[in-house]
């Protein structure tokens, strides 16, 4: 296949990814009406209930865990397809402690990226800015008090408290860094192998920033600026995906718990 195709189609897997968990994922996992099948009533919201999670908790966090899910068990089957390696990405436990710290400082040019990308925002029409896909999915209701859980499109965040830090210490540091790292840097490697370094380091960061279109045409901006500095982060560290990970979810878990403390 030629290398153009390729790049196509490395491009196009942000949408293959919003489409399939739109009309494939969800589907399968929630009801019409929103709620959860009974399948995952059981085996998700039941185990939670048990371990103390309010119903705000479960509304809060089950959609997060559910998209980041997807993303790992999608980019590992893009990995098995294609001629990617797991060992590419760099996993590795050597040296551990101090690509964790490298992750924690990175936090320092991550904030500084942000309010750059904020600045930059202010001469951005809001149209764009505010631009998302999130309104093409699945109407989304409440969790009923008789335990069929829904995901509401827009669900208040719960009291900063000891189970909140830990669900997103867990989310983000097991979840949304290694999910977002991985199919990343999978773009990066396989654009890499189809043309040159500069390329897959742009356009690597291009659909990183792309798969965040559900959100909003800012959160697109800033993780386009976010994917540049964590490939960047990634070559500097010898290809080493740990110190990525960490920084990655360090920087989605402050920003999750900043606005409870100012």
């Amino acid at each position: 296949m030629g290398s153009k195709i390729w790049i196509l189609l490395v491009l196009a897997l942000p949408i293959l990814l919003f489409v399939t968990d739109t009309f494939i994922v969800s589907p399968a996992i929630y009801e019409k009406e929103g709620a959860l099948h009974d399948f995952f009533i059981k085996y998700l919201v039941s185990p939670a209930e048990k371990m103390g999670l309010s119903m705000d908790d479960i509304i809060y966090f089950l959609p997060k865990y559910v998209w980041d899910f997807y993303i790992i068990i999608f980019s590992t089957l893009l990995i098995m397809i294609t001629d990617i390696k797991f060992s590419d990405f760099g996993f590795s436990f050597t040296g551990l402690k101090k690509e964790i710290i490298i992750g924690v400082l990175f936090f320092v040019v991550d904030i500084i990226l942000v309010f750059g990308v904020i600045y930059v925002s202010s001469y951005i029409p809001n149209y764009v800015k505010d631009f998302s896909l999130s309104n093409f999915g699945a109407e989304k209701s409440d969790v009923s008090s008789n335990g069929s859980a829904s995901v509401p499109a827009e669900s208040a965040k719960p009291i900063l408290g000891f189970k909140f830090l830990i669900l997103n210490f867990i989310l983000y540091f097991f979840f949304v860094g290694p999910a977002e790292e991985v199919f990343r840097l999978f773009t990066f490697l396989k654009l890499e192998k189809v043309s040159n370094g500069f390329v897959a380091f742009v356009l690597s960061a291009f659909m990183f920033g792309a798969m965040h279109i559900f959100g909003s045409g800012f959160q697109c901006i800033n993780a386009f600026v976010g994917g540049l500095a964590y490939n960047a982060l990634w070559l500097l560290r010898g290809r080493r995906i740990m110190s990525p990970i960490v920084a990655h979810g360090f920087y989605d878990f402050m920003l999750t718990v900043l606005p409870f403390i100012f």
